[in-house]
Parts: structure tokens; C-alpha cells; sequence
């Protein structure tokens, strides 16, 4: 970088720019070269000429860098510079002396006779740090203009190269940056042939391998046709945007409308062939939206927001961003948008064959559609009164805590003020003689730091009470009687599919799978979830420690298994063998410590984390957890398995082989690698666990055709149904059955507990 900036320099070019962070390159800046450095943490991007070097350095001259360096040193470069000279002291140097020689050949006159004798004994080495911090202008380079240009690469020649390299993430790095840049270029290279090629799985998939329904497209063209005719039978890639309706034949061939002056008995046909593809984004609200114009979709469905989720669940999934992701341009309108699917189509087909993720597609995620959306159509029965009752006493248990918190403040005050109860804690009462603050300096009143300092004074437990409280009264007693359709008389939540990274189904407005159950008053509002009627009743049927049996599954460990498969508790059984005790003899203490490192483990739980949730001194968390990998030895194999696989391949995956990529694996960041590495052990177990439970879903939605009984709610490894009394018998036996060889684990059974009652809480 340096010759060429200079060379171009000579050569008469106005301005040569060098972009990057770092400051040795600014000894290379002059009149006509300047340097470039991007802004971080907020502040700006900023163009160093002389002038700005001159100032931000405290130096006369850009070259004296050089011997700034040479004094300071650079450990990211191995400059040792003099030691115990920092980079004030090094300015103060170059001020009196101007250079190091100078500095060397009259270092009698530096007046602290510490730093003195310091810069006379290190001398060499300063010496010898401007050698190695000046950038050489004369390496072995020819400067040629036209070598500089950006030309395209030969995608054939990059293509073969890196899949012979196995260049993967540079691959994708460098596919990205064209496709943002040119994006008629990468479309080319989408159809020019197989997409990167993805590393073996970890364990081969319990699916078969099957095809894609496949296919190439050009280039698309600057004008795109709009056909004025319906087209002909064929794979269509269809989009609706509010009243228009666009459907495209390929990238060039676009047909669009207002839904109003379509011919819909032609549209139904088409879209109702079984033999095409069709190609869509979001297909639940498509299919919702065709509903409403007497349209059924069948035929193949490729849903491009799907298809994008298992490719890389970690990314957005909005249209834009697939769009501006896989093809580098964001489509304007209905038109644009369907030309864009056919665009999307290859690429994504391609990469879910690739992954070998199709079976995930084509025999979970898609059917599941139809499953969730009969689910959300149904909704759940509230009885209003409870809610209301419930939120009455509520409030009043609540004013008793606030009467409480005055009393013991001393005086009233806006509790829910984090300025005001800042210094209520740590002003007037002085409950910590480090007052923890915010990244803006101001009293920190979070929740996780007033869980730390609970033991500090009785008032921080009443407060954390007050907004549990306030929390149930406000996001579910009073929110939920709010939401209920008035035309159905029940609470309808919308289940998503393409938000987790795990694979677990989510749930919005309202989001009915974290309603609280951990503790009494959490567990009381599902006493308001109730059956239609006299004639239904309320079953749940949920899986017993099921990440737990899939971590000694995978894991093979003969302990856990055995205990498992013996119809052991299996906490007192961790604990009997953490505390070497016969499992009769484990104390409630004892079990629920085993408890807390068993699931724990799962999500990479740390000694110091371990300490905080059982309020135990650190030593004796480490010490439980150093016991349990000593007990059970292949949990512990599992682990560094997993990590090292996610280290080699940067993703981790499921039985099934759904992926979860870990772009900060192999970060030089310690804390964002040590978050990947959880994710690392906890998606095998959390995802497959979300794939157990879907596949179970759907053969349940496919076997209860016909029947009067509804599924109606989805909580992780729940399901609740309103069953017609007298399908109960048969509906459980099914629910049972379906749950239970969903997904066979090896080596342990899998089991299932079912309850019913009028409410979901008592059938919990």
C-alpha cells in the first residue's frame, strides 16, 4: 500500500486514499495521499490530510509517526517501542527532540532522571521499533492503473476454486459483497450452476433424501412484460400486495392486476393445479388472503420466507431483506416482487438441497402451515370473570406490597420511576456501597441487578413482588379480555414460524407461551383458559423432560440413560450421584441443586452462574458442576463434540438436520465465542426437541380429521386440545402414540403425560 500510494502519487493522480483503521499508515499521508478511517462506537467517518495527522498526533510532521511508534510501540504489530513510554510521554519526546536519533544522541538532556536512564538503556530497541514501524515505499511492484480496475471475476474459475479450497465463509462473504454491488452479475451466478457447496452433516438426517422441484433462470431484463391474458398452466410464482395481485410465469413475464378485475375462475384454476409449482413468500397469509376469494393453493408450494429460515435462521426474514440478502436489489412493487420470487427460487431450492434440508421443507415446515392456521382460526375460550376476579385480588395484593415499600422508604415515592427508586435504594437507604449504574451513568434498577442485591434489604424483594404483580395485572388479567374477537367470542394468537433460532414456534398478539408458571400467581391465569362448553373438556399433554432425555440420547451416557430408562426422578438420581449418596437418602436441597445443573448443562451454565441461581458461594458451584461431568463423562464429550464441530463448520444442527449458523464461533471476542459455544451444545438439544414436538403436531392435525375435538395451543413441549367428551378415550391414546414416536430417540423412551380438567390449569 505504501509503494502503490506513492507511486501514484508520482504518476499525477489528484488524490490516492487509503481506507483503513489503522494509525501506522499515518506516516504515509502527504498533500495528495490521505487516510480514510471509518467511524466506530457512534462516531463519525473521518478523511486524515496532513493537517488532521498533524493534530490528532501532536507531531510537525507525518513522517515523524514513525518514530511516535518507534517510542510508544505497538503490541498488535510486535513494535516493543521503550518500555514504560506511553503515548504521552512519546509525544512529549518528539516535541523536545523531533526524531529518536535525536532523542538517543541527546538523551543526557531529558530531565527525569527515570525516564532518562530508561530511554538510555533501551535505546536499541527504539531504534530498532522505527525500523520496524517505517512502511517500506520501494517494494518489488509494478503500478499499473488498469490492474487497480474492478473487473468482474470469472464466476466458473472463483466457483471451482473455492469449492477445491473449501473456502466456505470466504465464499459467502465474497458472493454477498458482489451481489450488492452487481447484482445482474450475481444473478448470473446464481444460474450459473450449484450453489456453494455446504459441509457434511454431523450426523446423517433421519430423512431421506429426495429432489427439489428445480430449474435456471436468466438474467432478468430492465422492462418486464405485463400480460393482459391469464397465463397458461405452469409453475407461477404468485404475490399479492393489498389490492393488487402480480403472478409471474419467470423473471421477464409478469402478470398483474387489482384482485378486483381478476378473473378468478381462471385464477382458481391455475392456482388450484396440482401439477405446478408455486412459488410465494409467507404462504400462511397467502393462503388466508386466497381464502377470503374462494382460492385453494395446491400443487407444490415453494415458500421463499420458509425456505430462507432453514437456510439461516439467524437472519431476518422479512421479503426486503431476503431480496437485498439473495439478490442484491429490493423490488418497488407487486410486479417487481413476483419477478423476484422466480429469482429467489433456484437459489434457495439449491441451497436447501445442498444443506440437506429439503425433507425439514417439505415434511415439517410446510405442512405444519395448514396445522397452525386451523389453530388460529379455532383460538381459545376465556372466562372474562376470572380474568377480572383474578386481577381484582391482584391489584389489591399489590397495594399491600406498595403500603410496604413506603413504610420502608420511609415516605411515598413513584415506585415504577427508576430515577425516583434509585435513589430511594441507594441515596437514602444505601442498600450497596457500589451503587451499579447504567451505560449512561444513572442508577441501575433492572430487574437482574435487583435480583443480585435481594439479600441486601427486604424492600428489594418487595419491589421485585410489586411488578410481578404488575407484570400478571397488566400483559395478560387485563390485556387478554381486550383481545378477544367479539365475531368468535375467543382469543385467537398468531403462531410463528420464522423467528426462533431453534425452530421453536413463537407466539404474538398475544403471545400465549410465556404466561408464567413458575410461580402460583403465573400458574393461576391458565385457570381462565376453558372448554367451549358443558359438552368439551380441556386435555393437555406435554412431554416429561424431554431435553433431558435428548441430551443422553445424543450423548449416549450410560447413567443418565439407565436412569431414565429405570423410571427414576431423575434429579435425585443426579443428585445421588453428585453427592455419592443412595438416591433414598437425597434431601429436597440436594435434588434441587441436581435440577439446576441438569438443565443448566443444557444451556452451558457457568460455575458463577450456577452460584447466583442457588444463592450458594461460587467454590461450591464449581465443585457440582466439576462432580457431575466426573459422573456423567459422555455429557461431557457431547459437549466438546458439539463445540468442536460448530469451531470446523460454524453451525450446529439437529437430529434432523436443521442448522443454527454461529457466526461468532470463532470470534476473538471471548464473550461473543462463548455465547456461540452455548448455542453450539443447546441447539442439537432445543432444536430437536422443536422438531419432535411439530412432527407431532401434524400427524395429530392429520389423524383428528373428522373429529369434533380441537388442537388449540402450542407451548414448546405442550400441546392443549378442546376434546369432545366422548372422543376423549381415543384422542388421548392418539395424542399419546403420535408424541411418543414423533421423533424415536435411541436408548431412551420417550414420554408423555396427559391430564384434562374444565380449565387448562387444572389439566395441567
Amino acid at each position: 500500500i505504501g509503494t502503490v500510494s506513492h507511486m501514484a502519487e508520482k504518476q499525477g493522480f489528484d488524490e490516492v486514499v487509503m481506507v483503513t483503521p489503522d494509525k501506522d499508515f499515518a506516516q504515509l499521508v502527504t498533500p495528495t495521499v490521505h487516510l480514510y478511517r471509518f467511524g466506530k462506537m457512534g462516531t463519525p467517518d473521518k478523511l486524515f490530510r496532513p493537517s488532521d495527522v498533524c493534530e490528532k498526533w501532536s507531531v510537525s510532521d507525518c513522517r515523524q509517526i514513525i518514530d511516535l511508534l518507534g517510542m510508544w510501540g505497538d503490541s498488535s504489530d510486535n513494535i516493543p517501542g521503550i518500555p514504560g513510554v506511553g503515548e504521552k510521554t512519546a509525544k512529549k519526546l518528539i516535541a523536545q527532540f523531533g526524531s529518536i536519533e535525536a532523542m538517543v544522541e541527546h538523551v543526557d538532556e531529558i530531565k527525569n532522571e527515570k525516564l532518562r536512564e530508561n530511554v538510555r538503556l533501551h535505546s536499541a530497541d527504539a531504534l530498532f521499533s522505527k525500523k520496524l514501524a517505517t512502511i517500506a515505499l520501494d517494494a518489488p511492484i509494478d503500478f499499473s492503473e488498469e490492474q487497480l480496475s474492478l473487473k468482474r471475476p470469472n464466476y466458473e474459475k472463483l466457483r471451482e476454486l473455492f469449492d477445491h479450497l473449501e473456502f466456505r465463509n470466504l465464499s459467502k462473504r465474497i458472493y454477498t459483497d458482489l451481489s450488492i454491488h452487481d447484482p445482474e452479475a450475481a444473478m448470473k451466478w446464481q444460474s450459473a450452476g450449484t450453489p456453494v457447496q455446504a459441509p457434511p452433516s454431523q450426523t446423517p438426517s433421519l430423512f431421506d433424501q429426495v429432489g427439489m422441484p428445480s430449474g435456471t433462470i436468466e438474467a432478468p431484463t430492465a422492462d418486464r412484460v405485463t400480460l393482459d391474458v391469464m397465463p397458461s398452466a405452469g409453475d407461477i410464482a404468485v404475490f399479492i400486495s393489498g389490492s393488487q395481485i402480480a403472478l409471474a410465469t419467470n423473471a421477464d413475464m409478469v402478470y398483474s392486476r387489482k384482485i378486483g378485475n381478476i378473473d378468478l375462475k381462471s385464477l382458481r384454476l391455475l392456482l388450484g393445479n396440482p401439477d405446478t409449482v408455486k412459488i410465494c413468500y409467507d404462504i400462511k397469509n397467502l393462503k388466508y388472503t386466497l381464502e377470503e376469494l374462494d382460492i385453494e393453493i395446491c400443487g407444490t408450494v415453494f415458500d421463499v420466507q420458509l425456505a430462507h429460515y432453514l437456510a439461516d435462521a439467524e437472519a431476518r426474514h422479512t421479503f426486503d431483506y431476503i431480496c437485498s440478502a439473495e439478490t442484491g436489489f429490493v423490488p418497488s412493487d407487486a410486479e417487481g416482487s413476483a419477478a423476484a420470487l422466480w429469482l429467489l427460487y433456484p437459489k434457495l431450492s439449491g441451497t436447501l438441497h445442498d444443506a440437506g434440508l429439503e425433507r425439514l421443507y417439505n415434511d415439517v415446515e410446510l405442512p405444519l402451515v395448514d396445522v397452525l392456521m386451523a389453530m388460529e382460526r379455532e383460538g381459545v375460550k376465556i372466562n372474562v370473570e376470572s380474568l377480572r376476579e383474578y386481577s381484582s385480588r391482584l391489584t389489591a395484593e399489590r397495594n399491600a406490597v406498595e403500603k410496604q415499600i413506603y413504610e420502608a422508604a420511609g415516605h411515598p415515592f413513584n415506585i415504577n420511576s427508576p430515577k425516583q427508586l434509585g435513589e430511594v435504594l441507594y441515596d437514602e437507604l444505601k442498600i450497596t456501597d457500589k451503587p451499579p449504574l447504567t451505560s449512561t451513568k444513572q442508577y441501575s434498577t433492572s430487574e437482574d441487578v435487583l435480583l443480585k442485591l435481594k439479600s441486601k434489604s427486604p424492600i428489594v424483594e418487595q419491589i421485585l413482588e410489586y411488578r410481578s404483580i404488575g407484570k400478571l395485572v397488566g400483559t395478560y388479567l387485563d390485556a387478554f379480555p381486550k383481545l378477544i374477537n367479539p365475531a368468535t367470542g375467543r382469543l385467537h394468537t398468531i403462531y410463528n414460524q420464522t423467528v426462533t433460532a431453534t425452530g421453536r414456534l413463537s407466539s404474538s398478539n398475544p403471545n400465549l407461551q410465556n404466561i408464567p408458571i413458575r410461580t402460583e400467581r403465573g400458574k393461576e391465569i391458565r385457570r381462565a383458559f376453558v372448554a367451549r362448553d358443558e359438552e368439551h373438556i380441556i386435555m393437555a399433554a406435554d412431554y416429561s423432560q424431554i431435553e433431558l432425555r435428548i441430551i443422553a440420547s445424543l450423548a449416549k451416557d450410560r447413567h443418565m440413560l439407565e436412569a431414565f430408562n429405570s423410571h427414576h426422578d431423575i434429579h435425585a438420581a443426579t443428585a445421588a450421584k453428585i453427592y455419592k449418596l443412595p438416591i433414598g437418602e437425597v434431601t429436597k436441597d440436594q435434588r434441587r441443586n441436581a435440577k439446576s445443573v441438569n438443565f443448566g448443562i443444557v444451556y452451558g451454565i457457568s460455575a458463577f452462574g450456577l452460584s447466583e441461581q442457588l444463592g450458594i458461594p461460587r467454590a461450591e458451584a464449581a465443585a457440582l458442576i466439576a462432580e457431575y461431568f466426573i459422573q456423567y463423562p459422555d455429557i461431557k464429550a457431547f459437549i466438546e463434540r458439539s463445540v468442536a464441530f460448530a469451531h470446523e463448520y460454524g453451525y450446529a444442527q439437529t437430529l434432523l438436520g436443521r442448522r443454527r449458523y454461529l457466526y461468532d464461533i470463532n470470534s476473538r471476542n471471548q464473550s461473543l465465542r462463548s455465547f456461540a459455544e452455548r448455542n453450539a451444545v443447546n441447539m442439537p438439544i432445543q432444536g430437536t426437541s422443536a422438531d419432535m414436538i411439530k412432527i407431532a403436531m401434524i400427524r395429530i392435525f392429520n389423524r383428528m380429521r373428522g373429529m369434533h375435538s380441537r388442537m388449540t395451543l402450542q407451548v414448546h413441549d405442550e400441546l392443549v386440545f378442546d376434546v369432545y367428551r366422548p372422543e376423549l378415550d381415543e384422542l388421548k391414546a392418539l395424542v399419546v402414540e403420535e408424541m411418543k414416536n414423533a421423533l424415536p430417540l435411541e436408548g431412551v423412551e420417550t414420554e408423555v403425560g396427559v391430564d384434562v380438567g374444565d380449565n387448562w390449569l387444572d389439566a395441567h
